[in-house]
């Protein structure tokens, strides 16, 4: 789980293009865990604000 948690907080940085860095970068995250059998992890709409103050992303 580290490891797609790292891999996103990175992707989202360094992705050239603001608008829908946070999504490709979630979908990929996903992606890593579901590769060793973790479930993918859901963000709701309620929680997405401190979600992306988490990645220090401005919405």
């Amino acid at each position: 789980m580290i490891r797609a948690a790292m891999f996103h907080n990175k992707f989202v940085k360094i992705y050239p293009f603001s608008d829908g860095s946070s999504c490709i970068g979630h979908l990929l995250s996903n992606l890593i865990l579901m590769q060793v059998d973790y479930l993918p992890v859901i963000i709701r709409a309620e929680n997405r604000l401190v979600y992306y103050d988490v990645l220090g992303l401005s919405c």
